[in-house]
């Protein structure tokens, strides 16, 4: 994803990778997820660039319904 914004004079371009996902099952009704993802961060005015990964991002899935057999 490519994004631009400008605030207070400052134009900055965000470029985010495509994440990583990690998924691990605990039982078979929940998922633990992990997910991280690249970011470049460019100021525009002064040229300067940023380079790195965003926070880890830590989730869960949960099954609460299931689907009846015919």
């Amino acid at each position: 994803m490519i994004g631009s914004s400008k605030s207070n004079g400052v134009s900055e371009r965000q470029l985010l990778a495509p994440s990583a996902l990690l998924r691990y099952g605990l039982t078979k009704g929940i998922e633990i997820r992990f997910v991280n993802q690249v970011e470049s961060l460019k100021n525009k005015t002064t040229s300067e660039k940023v380079n790195g990964t965003s926070d880890l991002e830590i989730g869960a899935k949960v099954q609460i319904l299931q689907k009846e057999k015919e």
